[in-house]
């Protein structure tokens, strides 16, 4: 069930008069709908977060609030968001550019909990993300008259560190400013060796599939190759042309090495699952 607020943000630049008596004319204002997704991980069944702001900034222009934590619902299942994207709320926001977004999370919330493959609950341990963290992939320019979503995409299997003393939860997402009723695609597949069996990493190591801006090599999605099966899925993705790699990394998504796969130009469709299915003598 998605959970949804309109809001106006609008109100909170308009400027007074030069007498003081009227003021000038409203800025002008576009409907934008906040949206989550998620690329989930093979070793976590549910990620519950409770959000609290969603936050944008224009250029050197002070943080404002576009959504608070009395508009966003009580508890979101992150990983679900994957099959299923949840509408956060749609704002009314000032024309202009803006080049800075943040989710924020509530690290106190109950709700807060992690749901492993085993069926295990693990309270999480918060660690706020730096803020460059927060920083979009690109500006953004808000035009009046366009239809757009703010899209949040949560890489949960890169924001969530198991140790022995529970879970560690470092957010990590991707923003994209997209018009409004795109539709996503999906890619799948299972990476093997050459005689059938999975490709292990190394034990203090995860194998990856890595989605890549094809300009700037940035990190758009990204999924863990299951150890015990090979497969792999990424539920929702932005229709584009990407490089693909599979290479391995640390438990903190780091990646080492060269790709042991890499493929140029893949492309993602809207409404269409790419599958992958890879034999590799290593």
């Amino acid at each position: 069930m998605c959970a949804m607020a309109a809001l106006s943000v609008a109100g909170l630049i308009l400027m007074a008069g030069c007498d003081g008596d009227s003021p000038e004319d409203p800025v002008p204002t576009a409907r934008v709908q906040v949206m989550l997704i998620d690329a989930p991980t093979c070793r976590i069944e549910e990620l519950h977060l409770r959000f609290d702001r969603v936050e944008l900034a224009r250029r050197s222009a002070p943080v404002q609030t576009i959504l608070e934590g009395r508009h966003l619902p009580e508890s979101v299942d992150v990983i679900a968001a994957g099959e299923n994207p949840v509408v956060l709320g749609t704002v009314d926001l000032p024309v202009g550019t803006y080049t800075w977004a943040n989710l924020g999370i509530d690290p106190d919330a109950e709700v807060n909990r992690v749901v492993t493959a085993d069926g295990a609950v693990h309270p999480l341990q918060y660690t706020a993300p730096r803020a460059e963290n927060a920083n979009l992939n690109r500006p953004f320019r808000v035009r009046a008259g366009e239809d757009m979503t703010l899209l949040f995409d949560f890489l949960a299997a890169a924001s969530i560190t198991e140790t022995p003393e529970g879970c560690i939860l470092r957010p990590r997402l991707v923003t994209h400013y997209v018009e409004r009723g795109v539709q996503f695609g999906s890619v799948s597949g299972i990476i093997r060796e050459v005689d059938g069996e999975p490709l292990r990493a190394p034990a203090d190591q995860i194998l990856g599939v890595f989605l890549l801006e094809e300009e700037t090599d940035a990190v758009i999605s990204l999924v863990e190759v299951n150890q015990d099966t090979g497969e792999f899925r990424i539920p929702a993705i932005l229709p584009g042309r990407y490089d693909l790699a599979v290479q391995f990394a640390t438990s903190d998504w780091e990646r080492r090495g060269e790709p042991v796969f890499e493929r140029t130009g893949f492309t993602v469709d809207p409404g269409q699952e790419r599958n992958v299915e890879l034999e590799l003598d290593l």
